[in-house]
């Protein structure tokens, strides 16, 4: 399994997807904490009904099993400020 990080643009795949990155009820977002054991993460998801212009959450991320992500790619840290401000996003 690959080591997630902040940063890091994920797809969530639910467990009734079966591995299936495709699923209509699979969700974009992005890493702002992995827990010290390395099995969960705190992912903010972009809001599908908007197109993904906007954040599902405005308050906090959903805490998620590593297991149930895939890699996409990663943020830049101009892309972490920029996210930060304009939602009041914490990365730790």
């Amino acid at each position: 399994m690959r080591k997630f990080k902040m940063g890091d643009i994920v797809v969530y795949v639910p467990t009734h997807a079966e591995g299936n990155s495709g699923h209509p009820d699979c969700e974009e977002g992005f890493i702002t904490s992995v827990d010290e054991e390395g099995k969960t993460a705190m992912v903010r998801f972009w809001s599908k009904s908007d197109g993904m212009r906007t954040l599902r959450t405005t308050a906090n991320g959903e805490r998620c099993d590593l297991a149930n992500l895939e890699f996409r790619g990663f943020l830049s840290a101009r892309g972490m400020n920029v996210l930060a401000e304009r939602y009041s996003i914490a990365f730790y």
